[in-house]
């Protein structure tokens, strides 16, 4: 059996050219999110990737307690599709790797994007969702999508997020992007100690700046 006091944070993050508007309230918002994590009970690991045209991981599975300082440097396009499938795919392929009683009992993978997909190449909107199915359908992982200058909503489900899972923010605003990040969170923090989730109207507002 898999390990249930263990939790894996699978975090895929824009670092595309329009982040330069968010960049510190980004950096300060995740920061906050694994502060918070390292508070929660149970054993937590991080693996975190960054991508803009070009993917790129940043850190494998690593204990809470180890993750550096995560520095945005924006650049590039938005290669959402591209990035999301490879990403979750190494996830998998990680985990199954190793011995079952390794494994965490919660895999939570969260993507973060600040515009609309422009410039992937291999993955479609369709086969990102039916990989998206297939980790939750299977192996139970939960999926967050957080995003701005887009409806987050809409985008998320032609991923396969369900809707009560996705959430809108106002980047143009540093409480706004850091309200963002503590409400991922809150889910987060919920999901892992067994209750139910979904983003709150409080949180849509918050992200919002309203």
């Amino acid at each position: 059996m898999t390990n249930p006091d263990k939790t894996l944070i699978a975090a895929l993050l824009d670092r595309s050219g329009s982040m330069e508007t968010s960049k510190k309230a980004t950096e300060d918002g995740w920061r906050e999110l694994i502060n918070e994590q390292r508070r929660q009970p149970g054993t937590c690991e991080v693996t975190l990737a960054q991508f803009d045209t070009v993917y790129e991981l940043l850190y494998p599975p690593t204990d809470i307690g180890s993750v550096p300082e995560f520095v945005v440097a924006p650049r590039g396009m938005t290669a959402l599709l591209d990035s999301a499938g490879r990403f979750i795919t190494e996830v998998g392929e990680r985990l199954s790797a190793l011995p079952e009683d390794e494994r965490p009992g919660q895999v939570i993978c969260m993507i973060m994007t600040d515009g609309m997909e422009n410039s992937s190449a291999e993955w479609s909107w369709e086969s990102v969702r039916d990989l998206i199915n297939q980790q939750r359908d299977q192996w139970n992982w939960r999926f967050i999508f957080l995003g701005s200058n887009i409806d987050a909503v809409e985008v998320g489900a032609r991923m396969g997020v369900a809707a009560e899972d996705a959430i809108t923010y106002n980047d143009s605003s540093y409480m706004s992007t850091v309200a963002v990040s503590a409400a991922a969170s809150s889910w987060i923090a919920s999901a892992r100690a067994g209750r139910s989730t979904g983003f709150t109207d409080a949180d849509r507002a918050a992200a919002m700046g309203t």
